[in-house]
């Protein structure tokens, strides 16, 4: 079973909000069992279960019934020597940072791994699915990411009343502020944690960027990447790829074998040396996707069809039809009849 790990940037980050309310960092690591010289290596990882420790300690400690909000907003402590950070400080504007976020997450953490959807009313959908039920069984956990996501995206943007149009949580309970702070309405125990945002707010310019330096930190990245994922499998890599695109991209091998600097033979003799081949690979996932999707009534058929990149929504019924034997309005229907 795979272990979920989280860079210590952010545990670093979490042990100074602590610090700053009074707590004792050394106490906290050492109830956790953490070394504290973790926190000079750049590149350690913490499994996420110590993780979940550490913030339920704290949170507790504390009796912050706001903790996830109170952190995320707290931009001047966000680590920023962190190079996935580097390369959204550098992004051509908001969208190109939001698209580099999701490309490079894992490098922060592989829990809830979030994706960029677009949809046909001009709206892009930041969507976090649920990996690890100990953080999105508690609704804090989600906030934080939001809150930190939406003040970092102000902070590039030079806006603060920069708002996403909707926010919803897989969690229950309301958050005294959440409402004041995301400008929007929350919506709680719906299917995935989302944000959407609109497309004309995302197009604003990054100010300082270099877009002379960003090729150097995207290839930096990209090397960290290959070396956190030397473990995973090729059939793993283009997975984690084909979750990080725009769901409206359609892939093709040969892009995703460049994203992943090799040439398309050498992917396919990888691939198959797997027992498994690109084409398998995605149409499990857009399968996967498909059913992800039709789960939210909210989101329409033809909206489904976008997302997942076919044309017509005549070719995604008869994809789903063979994938699963069932039309996709049928298997709406019966999704929500057993919810």
């Amino acid at each position: 079973m795979k272990k979920y790990t989280i860079c210590v940037h952010l545990l670093d980050y979490l042990l100074r909000y602590a610090c700053e309310r009074g707590l004792d960092k050394e106490s906290i690591c050492l109830r956790s069992g953490l070394d504290l010289s973790l926190l000079e290596d750049p590149d350690a990882r913490i499994e996420a279960a110590v993780f979940a420790d550490v913030w339920h300690q704290i949170s507790g400690e504390l009796q912050d019934e706001a903790i996830g909000l109170n952190l995320g907003r707290s931009l001047q402590h966000f680590p920023f020597g962190h190079i996935s950070a580097a390369v959204m400080l550098n992004s051509r504007d908001l969208l190109s940072a939001f698209q580099n976020l999701t490309r490079y997450h894992n490098l922060m953490s592989d829990i809830g791994r979030p994706s960029l959807m677009p949809d046909e009313s001009g709206r892009v959908c930041f969507t976090v699915h649920p990996h690890l039920e100990v953080f999105f069984h508690d609704v804090q956990y989600a906030v934080f990411i939001f809150s930190m996501v939406v003040s970092l995206l102000r902070y590039l943007g030079h806006d603060k009343n920069l708002n996403p149009i909707s926010v919803e949580f897989t969690g229950s309970g309301s958050i005294s502020g959440l409402s004041r702070f995301f400008g929007t309405e929350m919506m709680y125990r719906r299917p995935v944690c989302r944000m959407r945002f609109r497309q004309q707010d995302l197009a604003t310019r990054i100010q300082f960027a270099n877009p002379d330096l960003l090729p150097f930190l995207e290839q930096a990245a990209d090397n960290r990447l290959a070396r956190l994922d030397q473990n995973d499998t090729w059939g793993g890599k283009v997975r984690h790829l084909l979750e990080a695109s725009m769901a409206y991209e359609r892939q093709t091998i040969d892009r995703v074998a460049e994203k992943l600097h090799l040439t398309t033979r050498t992917l396919q003799n990888y691939l198959k040396g797997e027992n498994t081949g690109f084409r398998q690979i995605y149409m499990e996932f857009r399968e996967q996707k498909a059913k992800q999707l039709l789960g939210e009534p909210s989101i329409s058929m033809i909206e489904v069809a976008f997302l997942l990149g076919f044309s017509e929504q005549s070719a995604f019924n008869h994809a789903f039809k063979k994938w699963t034997g069932d039309t996709p309005i049928t298997y709406r229907r019966n999704r929500e009849k057993g919810s």
